[in-house]
């Protein structure tokens, strides 16, 4: 059976304005935008204490889903450390087993004076999950008189990193050797932002970009090319595009006809040599040898 304890002191039975315990949640990297909420991965959840006097500890329940979470380990936080002694060895943390863990600490012969983590706690997933709540119930802080400050309850809904969405423009026809621009301004991510654009061309030539959406290329081989974009966002999660199944059409430079050829135009001048009564046509053709015509 679970119980579910609601922690207090019996100090003096007086509620003032609600001050805060409020909440943080991190990666066991020190992250607090890529949480991990994937089967064995571990989070960890900090209750901060914030006060804009001196007090002499905490008590609150701490809730989460024990279908999904389960705890690992449990600590008193580094604002308590202020004081020689604290309540801490002689009450610890009591997690019910029920998704509830009741706290409280108290400073022996001193108080808090500044604002920071009270209590830590490193839970395990126990199965993939997008999201999850972890609230504070029933939170008090005391300050150096005794006196319990009511705490509202706090409520933090943890989900997990979501993969960028890559999204690009590329060019649909060119020639070689004319730098053309792909562009990734459509791409974004939605819980956070983006790190990187990686470009691949398709023709062996990659850049990797972290302070713009734009890049410019330019083909030297005629050809059909699939580029592609990868976008990568503050969480190391990536997102790919492909140009296809419309891929890039480079033309050889000055085939203006798109049959594979370059275009060599043909100028049909017609002079007059004022020394001479010869009247002739010059016609250059593709092996560039002149054809004289005369006019009589």
């Amino acid at each position: 059976m679970c119980i579910i304890a609601v922690v207090a002191f019996a100090l003096v039975s007086l509620s003032v304005s609600a001050d805060n315990l409020s909440l943080k949640v991190m990666n066991m990297e020190g992250n607090q935008n890529c949480i991990d909420l994937t089967q064995d991965a571990n989070f960890e959840v900090d209750v901060i204490v914030n006060h804009d006097k001196p007090v002499l500890g905490a008590a609150f329940n701490l809730n989460y889903d024990t279908n999904v979470l389960e705890t690992v380990l449990m600590t008193e936080g580094s604002v308590m450390h202020e004081c020689s002694s604290t309540s801490y060895s002689m009450v610890p943390p009591n997690d019910t087993g029920c998704g509830n863990i009741t706290f409280q600490d108290v400073c022996f012969g001193g108080s808090i004076t500044k604002n920071g983590t009270i209590f830590k706690v490193t839970f395990h997933v126990k199965q993939d999950i997008n999201c999850t709540n972890i609230s504070v119930t029933n939170g008090e802080l005391f300050n150096t008189s005794g006196y319990p400050i009511g705490v509202s309850n706090t409520n933090l809904k943890i989900c997990k990193n979501q993969p960028p969405i890559a999204k690009a423009v590329f060019p649909t026809c060119g020639y070689t050797d004319e730098i053309l621009m792909f562009n990734g301004n459509g791409s974004y991510d939605p819980d956070g932002s983006i790190k990187s654009y990686l470009w691949a061309f398709d023709d062996g030539y990659f850049t990797n970009i972290t302070d713009t959406w734009k890049a410019h290329h330019a083909y030297s081989i005629p050809g059909m090319y699939f580029a592609s974009l990868a976008v990568r966002d503050n969480c190391e999660a990536l997102s790919v595009t492909f140009n296809a199944p419309n891929a890039t059409c480079i033309l050889l430079s000055g085939d203006v006809d798109h049959n594979g050829l370059v275009n060599v135009y043909q100028p049909i001048p017609k002079f007059r040599y004022p020394q001479t009564s010869i009247d002739a046509n010059i016609f250059f053709i593709k092996d560039l040898e002149p054809n004289i015509e005369n006019e009589i």
